[in-house]
């Protein structure tokens, strides 16, 4: 028996194809077979698509932390009703029997709350897939670990997806860029952040910084509401009449969720979009190699839009033979 591997839909994505077919974080198509089993390692726009789309008969798999998400937000009616039929969760560091293939699902971290990278075993062949990670992101160890992980699992095959790269030589991270912001700020200046129910992670990040630089995040009533139902043991700060007018007097000792005033404020991230990818952080070319350096794989191939002058990539298929 073969393994058929070839990219899906202009590079977005990638599709395994044995006697069933995977396809892994797809672009959203209305046309897929209904053998298709999809399975999605990270929050995307073309997932909240699919999961709306009340036409889909597809076996979707989830990451555990992203569907309580996605269900906690559409509950707070953020987001329009999904389609719950039919979807499946992994579970963490276990292999689970998907098709003809055997998935393993470990943590991971791309700036989003839920993502994973996994371990595909067929007929004895071992593969390695991960689409985005930031190894300077909040949750550094998940990456060592599942870096550990497909190493000691001695891959013939890793997958990457260079989709995404990240243009500049060297990650700064949010928590650092947001310091120097706030040491910047005159006495008089109010600061505000934009924020984004789809990366709730980042309240709580900001909540943080708010904290340890003397200060308390007002959130607005929603935004409050869904951080607690996600993170209920840290204590939110809902703004009111009273506290906003102590944000006034007091600049040094706030921070607002951008938009909950008619203040004047400085906005941290004023000229950054509110959408997916604004919050999900990506892997540099020399992160990417150095990440190949250490799995050792038989072999590595990647599917995407950017080149990778140290991979192979997938153009057409690639067959893995048993």
């Amino acid at each position: 028996m073969s393994l058929t591997i070839l990219p899906h839909h202009d590079q977005k994505g990638i599709s395994l194809k044995a006697k069933q077919t995977l396809v892994l974080d797809s672009a959203f198509n209305e046309d897929y077979k209904t053998t298709d089993i999809l399975l999605f390692t990270h929050l995307s726009a073309n997932l909240l698509a699919l999961l709306a789309d009340k036409k889909r008969t597809n076996r979707v798999f989830l990451p555990q932390m992203l569907h309580k998400q996605l269900q906690k937000l559409q509950r707070t009616q953020v987001i329009e009703p999904l389609y719950w039929d039919n979807i499946k969760c992994f579970v963490y560091g276990y292999p689970i029997s998907i098709g003809d293939f055997f998935v393993t699902a470990y943590l991971s971290d791309d700036g989003l709350n839920g993502a994973i990278s996994l371990l595909l075993e067929y007929h004895g062949k071992k593969i390695g897939y991960t689409g985005h990670f930031i190894t300077q992101g909040l949750h550094k160890k998940r990456i060592k670990k599942w870096k550990k992980e497909l190493q000691s699992n001695q891959l013939d095959l890793l997958l990457l997806d260079s989709a995404n790269l990240q243009q500049a030589a060297r990650f700064t991270t949010n928590a650092k860029k947001f310091k120097r912001f706030l040491q910047n700020l005159t006495p008089e200046e109010l600061p505000a952040v934009k924020l984004s129910y789809l990366a709730p992670e980042m309240i709580v990040d900001y909540h943080n910084n708010a904290l340890k630089n003397g200060r308390t995040l007002l959130l607005d009533q929603t935004y409050a509401t869904l951080a607690k139902q996600l993170f209920p043991f840290d204590d939110f700060t809902v703004a009111t009449t009273e506290n906003l007018a102590l944000a006034v007097a007091h600049p040094d000792k706030f921070i607002l969720q951008a938009g909950i005033a008619e203040n004047n404020t400085t906005i941290y991230n004023k000229d950054e979009v509110l959408s997916l990818k604004q919050f999900t952080g990506d892997q540099t070319t020399s992160e990417l190699k150095e990440f190949v350096h250490v799995i050792k794989p038989q072999k590595c191939v990647f599917f995407g839009l950017n080149d990778l002058d140290f991979a192979q990539k997938i153009t057409t298929s690639l067959t893995v033979e048993e």
